[in-house]
């Protein structure tokens, strides 16, 4: 915050120092947190030798994206922009034309409250009549919204302008990929999952309740002192099998090449490159444990190893409770990235503090 740099230098207020945390880039919140645990190793609270790796799930700052659902939203904000310009700029839109926005909703509705026992080809029926209906009020609204000249179109309002940008940008798209599952029943390859994010991936992870979440995958990983770090993460889905080696390359960096006495994770992690990866950073005597049993290893070692990677889902837990990585509330592709790495960064501090007043 500029202590010891900046001349006659004071605590700043408490809303400049939520500034100055928003202005900062993900990849900064993400040193910085990364930096806090290699200097609670520096001050005796942590060891780099014990290291436990798991993943979890970043929930995107969206509905459940269900086509129903995400085909009414795309008739809202054609009826949005229509309005809006119907009433201040009269001299655009045409007195006659709207969005019958009630025939969308009575066709959701018919489908949304269908009885649960209804024939699957009925309802099929029914969800074909409601993209029929959205088709054809949101292709008149692009066709009238297309002819708005560039100038016309920067200066409308934010909010307007954003939905105008949704419109035109996904809205003939994703209403195709529609098209084709009503026509084959299977989902295309890349339909999007929301308007106003892009970076949002199905992860489907087996969890009991939580078929699939939506969102993107941050590897954490800890060690002992329950200090934790991460790496660069260059994908959504982040596969935990890629992302060991980024793990270990970014442990070394961050605590000097130490040698690592215990490493363990669960069975995702395995494959026989990373068992190789492993074998460069550990040390003679040391034990690893990447989700299966070795037959040459010791059954006491063994189940030690499996409950410390136990451990770190309770740390993962304290992360999430009360910061932003069990759901994002941001509401772009950037922040809610930039909102993960501040979570790690927030435990981080608290760690460190309580670590410090015990002395």
């Amino acid at each position: 915050a500029g202590d010891g740099v900046v001349q006659k230098w004071h605590a700043p207020h408490f809303s400049k120092i939520e500034e100055f945390r928003n202005r900062l880039s993900p990849e900064t919140q993400r040193q910085i947190g990364n930096s806090i645990a290699k200097q609670a190793v520096a001050l005796g609270f942590a060891d780099p030798s014990r290291v436990d790796i798991d993943s979890t799930v970043q929930e995107a700052n969206i509905t459940y994206p269900s086509d129903a659902r995400l085909m009414v939203q795309l008739a809202e904000r054609c009826t949005k922009v229509i309005s809006w310009l119907k009433e201040k700029r009269k001299n655009l839109i045409p007195e006659n034309f709207g969005i019958d926005i009630k025939k969308v909703k009575s066709k959701a509705r018919s489908y949304f409250f269908a009885a649960k026992n209804m024939a699957k080809e009925k309802k099929r029926e029914i969800f074909a009549g409601l993209h029929k209906a959205v088709k054809q009020e949101v292709y008149a609204a692009q066709e009238l919204l297309s002819r708005l000249s560039l100038k016309e179109v920067a200066t409308l309002p934010w909010n307007i302008r954003r939905s105008f940008d949704q419109i035109s940008t996904h809205g003939k798209r994703y209403l195709l990929d529609v098209a084709q599952y009503v026509r084959t029943n299977c989902i295309k390859y890349g339909k999007i999952l929301s308007f106003h994010a892009s970076e949002v991936a199905c992860i489907v992870k087996g969890k009991a309740g939580k078929p699939h979440e939506f969102g993107r995958v941050f590897q954490i990983g800890r060690i002992s002192g329950n200090f934790v770090w991460t790496c660069h993460h260059t994908s959504l889905r982040m596969d935990d099998k890629s992302a060991l080696a980024p793990m270990l390359e970014e442990h070394q960096r961050l605590f000097g090449k130490v040698k690592i006495e215990d490493l363990a994770t669960d069975k995702g992690y395995f494959s026989r490159a990373n068992e190789t990866a492993v074998e460069e950073v550990l040390s003679k005597s040391g034990n690893r444990h990447l989700g299966y049993q070795y037959e040459d290893t010791p059954d006491d070692i063994d189940t030690k190893l499996k409950d410390h990677r136990a451990g770190l889902e309770a740390v993962i837990g304290h992360i999430k409770q009360g910061g932003q990585l069990r759901k994002s509330r941001m509401k772009s592709d950037k922040t809610t990235l930039a909102a993960g790495y501040a979570a790690l960064l927030g435990f981080n501090l608290r760690q460190l503090m309580r670590c410090q007043a015990r002395l």
